[in-house]
């Protein structure tokens, strides 16, 4: 399907969903197309909660401080918990297991992304409020299939939010601490290997979102930094946060619903002009079309 090049014009302003409940770091958007529901998570209270018709319940407690979270093409999702730091399962049953070889040492998983065939992707780096920010290149990680440890794919300097091109073939990280988002190349096997960075002096770039033109929409200090894939800027979102945007991830029952985590806020824009590549993904891989 062919959509049309964003232009900063597209864009409207997301208004701030109002929520009785205090959050202290809101992270780790995802839409659950089967429930129709936001799922997002406080690293800090170590919960999961679920955004439904502008209602918020506790869906998940105890998560270890957890961070990012996906899905799984068998419907379980995978949690990239800060503390201690595991890569985790959650089947549909309910059980957690761990899924990163014994005898790894993480430091502070911050993101997660699975790729259609199933293998793991994820982030390693060293941030509050679980660790202190480690300025000094941490690695980005694959879990393949039958190996006995991880597969690191290359470092950078505070490694954050991650994602995959369309085809799969290029894997974003946000470089929190090189201010930049830096392109991964990866194998039909699932092994990747580090190339250039796609956009540079971004400030405070945290977690992000890929629609399913490709674009990119990153959270920086102001807002999202959308970016098209050849690493041009369309613009920016601006979300008024005192302390940045964290994490975006579309939704809603066509795709275009946009929805913002900002540490102690929730923000959600509507009529976006593309829809969400993981809302499509996960449509389809868990059966909810």
């Amino acid at each position: 399907m062919s959509y049309p090049m964003l232009n900063a014009s597209d864009f409207g302003r997301p208004s701030r969903i109002s929520s009785s409940t205090p959050f202290t770091l809101a992270e780790g958007p995802l839409w659950d197309p089967c429930e129709h529901r936001l799922l997002f998570v406080d690293v800090v209270a170590s919960k999961i909660y679920s955004l439904v018709n502008g209602q918020i319940s506790v869906f998940l407690t105890n998560t270890n401080d957890t961070n990012g979270i996906a899905f799984a093409p068998d419907g379980s999702l995978i949690m990239a918990q800060m503390k201690p730091g595991h890569i985790a399962r959650r089947d549909k049953s309910g059980n957690i297991t761990t899924l990163d070889p014994p005898g790894s040492f993480l430091h502070t998983p911050d993101d997660v992304i699975v790729r259609s065939d199933g293998i793991v992707y994820f982030t390693d780096g060293e941030f509050p409020p679980v660790g202190s920010v480690d300025l000094a290149p941490l690695p980005v990680y694959a879990i393949l299939p039958g190996a006995n440890q991880l597969f690191n794919g290359g470092a950078v300097p505070g490694p954050n939010g991650i994602e995959f091109s369309p085809d799969e073939k290029t894997l974003y990280v946000d470089a929190y601490v090189q201010g930049a988002v830096v392109k991964f190349s990866v194998n039909p096997d699932g092994t990747f290997t580090k190339g250039a960075a796609l956009a540079t002096g971004l400030i405070n770039p945290d977690s992000l979102c890929v629609d399913a033109a490709g674009n990119l929409y990153v959270g920086v200090s102001t807002g999202l930094q959308v970016i098209r894939p050849d690493g041009t800027r369309v613009g920016l979102i601006p979300v008024q946060s005192t302390q940045g945007v964290t994490n975006c991830a579309f939704g809603g029952d066509d795709g275009k619903t946009l929805y913002i985590t900002a540490w102690t806020s929730i923000w959600q824009l509507p009529g976006m002009p593309i829809p969400g590549l993981e809302w499509i993904e996960n449509r389809q891989r868990l059966g909810c079309m």
